[in-house]
């Protein structure tokens, strides 16, 4: 399935984190390319279409997909919000709201993703953009307000998941070096 990492044209740059070895310059430029446009006109986040295309197009181990999607979308969100920000259309207040709320959770993600089981996230993922496909066709039926519901719930039910095994993991430590010491 890796076809777009077999793409053999110069110069190559080599994926230590990977078993495929070199990929094209060209064709990560190319990626990069799509998920741009794909940000500045749709504003998905760009990791919609990286994580996808870093796994399964190119072959890249699913933690350091996301450490990668992460500085994807950090950079050109960052240039997509100030062309947006100089012609008006960024409500800041909700904007720094919602990022200081974000600054919390990507520290819990980051932290759930490096236990969490590859497989799981893959599905999970999967699940995810399916759920976002049958929200955007809601909507264009006229029943957006459902759409919304299944996205939300979708991704809240995604995170209870992944954060699952490691929350019970921490409390069974914390509880376990809490235990009262018999006293024989």
């Amino acid at each position: 399935m890796r076809i777009i990492s077999k793409i053999g044209l110069s110069p190559k740059i080599t994926i230590h984190e990977s078993e495929i070895g070199s990929v094209s310059c060209w064709v990560l430029a190319a990626a990069g390319a799509l998920i741009g446009f794909l940000l500045g006109v749709l504003g998905i986040g760009g990791g919609f279409v990286s994580l996808p295309l870093l796994i399964y197009g190119i072959g890249v181990p699913v933690i350091t997909t996301v450490g990668t999607s992460l500085i994807i979308v950090l950079l050109t969100s960052s240039y997509g919000a100030f062309a947006y920000a100089l012609t008006g259309h960024v409500e800041g207040l909700t904007a720094a709201v919602i990022l200081v709320g974000s600054f919390l959770g990507v520290q819990i993600g980051a932290t759930a993703a490096k236990s969490a089981a590859e497989m799981r996230i893959k599905v999970l993922f999967a699940l995810l953009l399916f759920c976002v496909g049958v929200s955007v066709f809601l909507k264009q039926i006229g029943m957006a307000v459902l759409g919304g519901y299944l996205v939300v719930s979708t991704t809240c039910a995604l995170c209870f998941i992944i954060i699952w095994p490691v929350s019970r993991d921490h409390f069974e430590k914390i509880l376990i070096r809490n235990k009262p010491k018999s006293r024989i």
